[in-house]
């Protein structure tokens, strides 16, 4: 038994196409990569290569498919030194799958521990090396200094001279 999709209309199918298309990956990642990339400087070729090479072979691989109403294994068989890009759109799909659903896990067990009280993350855990602190440490270092108007009842310390050790946060102590 074969099921057969029928769109209604050209918005339908543009919507089903951008719902395939769009993952988490690009609203996720896209700010990061172009902030790290250089900003708009790295939109001018990102936007080049999107029109000429991804767009072009992404409605190439649909309507290979509508044309011959079978998967990305069996469509791509037509042309047989092609073979291999059926099955590594698949491969591809399995392991952008397990990615995925690793960020979907995560997600759900943040969701079910916030509902918590206290917040897991609010304090730091009790452990025997735990370096967990919400505040950091600060050391005056004045070994070989000479410093006036400093005595060892006073225990101000110069801010040159000061030593700050960063602590871990209690949250980044309950992710690690």
């Amino acid at each position: 038994m074969r099921i057969l999709i029928v769109e209604t209309g050209p918005t339908e199918y543009m919507l089903s196409m951008i719902g395939f298309a769009v993952g988490l990956g690009n609203i996720w990642r896209f700010p990061y990569l172009t902030y790290k990339q250089g900003g708009g400087a790295f939109l001018i070729p990102y936007f080049l290569m999107l029109v000429l090479c991804v767009i072009s072979l992404f409605f190439l691989e649909n309507a290979i498919g509508q044309f011959c109403s079978q998967g990305p294994v069996n469509s791509w068989r037509a042309v047989p030194i092609l073979q291999g890009v059926g099955l590594s759109v698949v491969l591809v799909t399995m392991f952008m799958s397990i990615y995925y659903n690793l960020i979907i896990v995560y997600s759900l067990y943040y969701m079910f521990a916030s509902f918590q009280f206290p917040l897991p993350w609010s304090n730091c855990l009790s452990l025997p090396d735990s370096n967990c602190s919400t505040t950091p440490i600060v050391y005056c270092n004045v070994s070989g200094v000479l410093v006036t108007n400093w005595t060892q009842e006073n225990t101000t310390c110069p801010s040159s001279d000061t030593i700050i050790v960063p602590m871990q946060s209690p949250s980044e102590q309950y992710w690690e």
